[in-house]
């Protein structure tokens, strides 16, 4: 299970382009951002006991004033009700810090990039899709209702992992998947010839 562990911290060590390490730990945390905000994505593996486990959680650029954080508990919640993976945490009690968390525990069973690649995917793309919602509710007065009311029926693009994959390019991480990108995957011809360099 160390092992595993390893595997992928040096996944993650070799793919991201900016990266700090907590030498105390071995945590790793590195900045993200779009043009509207900036967060710090950190990333835990442990590895050793009873829990092995990766969780990638974003620090969202948020803290929600005294006054809001009921009616952003409701946001949240109904943001959870539509998610598949991940959870939010909210310091309810201190500074009203956002956190968006995605985990994968792997224990005995074999770790794959394409694990790791989707886990921080998933991350990142659930933050920029939700981070105006909260933004609009922690700040502006929306209503939870409103600011969810268009997005109860919506249907996960046929090119998810596209977009995915085009979200890690800009942490300079290379998608494990690429390959597979068309049809049922290519002949052992064609990844041969593939270039290095591909992106999903």
């Amino acid at each position: 299970m160390a092992q595993q562990a390893d595997q992928i911290r040096e996944y993650i060590e070799n793919n991201f382009r900016f990266i700090y390490v907590n030498p105390a730990n071995g945590d790793i945390a590195l900045p993200y951002g779009t043009d509207d905000a900036c967060w710090w994505m950190q990333i835990k593996v442990r590895g050793d006991g009873d829990r092995e486990w990766v969780e990638v959680g974003s620090r969202w650029p948020v803290n929600v004033p005294r006054e809001r954080r009921a009616v952003m508990c409701e946001l949240l919640q109904r943001i959870e009700n539509t998610l598949i993976l991940g959870k939010f945490e909210f310091d309810l009690d201190g500074d009203g810090e956002v956190r968006f968390c995605t985990t994968f525990r792997y224990g005995d069973a074999p770790v794959k990039d394409e694990h790791i690649h989707h886990l921080i995917g998933t991350n990142l793309a659930t933050v920029r899709e939700h981070l105006p919602h909260v933004v609009s509710v922690a700040y502006q007065g929306a209503d939870p209702r409103d600011v969810l009311r268009h997005e109860d029926d919506v249907e996960l693009p046929a090119d998810l992992d596209t977009e995915l994959a085009g979200l890690l390019e800009e942490l300079g991480i290379d998608s494990p998947a690429a390959e597979d990108a068309e049809g049922d995957g290519p002949s052992e011809e064609a990844d041969e010839s593939a270039d290095e360099g591909h992106a999903a």
